[in-house]
């Protein structure tokens, strides 16, 4: 975690990052304890002169992003044949992305793309074809629009 961060505080500034934030790092799967952790970044993070915000990672909280993703990936298949087509356009195999859809429509423990990743038969690549072609042809859907500047 130390090196991470000392290498973090030599380059943001090279790197053009004019703020960040940060979990708690290592406090829930690192098992370091809270305090001490936020001790180690609070002395790292100080030397830097950009806004920073450290947070305590809450995996049931909801995703803004994910949740814009999936009303506009379930908005736009609605039968099988479109379900097809839309698979053909993403460059996603059929059973594939009747996966995603099937998870998005009967899983309401998933609230962020991070924890649609870890569903078993959602690959890494698939996802990120579903949510680029979403992201890049927002014209389709006629839901709330996807602000871009999330996306950098």
């Amino acid at each position: 975690m130390e090196s991470g961060l000392d290498k973090f505080v030599d380059t943001y500034h090279a790197s053009g990052i004019r703020s960040i934030a940060f979990p708690i790092l290592g406090s829930s799967n690192g098992g370091i304890p809270e305090e001490e952790s936020l001790s180690i970044m609070q002395r790292y993070l100080s030397r830097v002169h950009i806004p920073v915000e450290i947070y305590r990672y809450d995996p049931a909280a909801t995703d803004d992003l994910y949740e814009e993703f999936r009303k506009r990936l379930l908005a736009l298949a609605g039968t099988d044949e479109s379900v097809e087509t839309l698979a053909q356009d993403m460059d996603v195999r059929v059973q594939y992305l009747r996966k995603v859809m099937g998870t998005l429509q009967n899983d309401d423990r998933i609230n962020s793309l991070s924890q649609l990743a870890t569903v078993k038969g959602i690959g890494g690549k698939t996802l990120e074809k579903c949510f680029r072609y979403i992201i890049d042809n927002p014209e389709g859907v006629k839901v709330l629009s996807l602000h871009q500047d999330r996306l950098l």
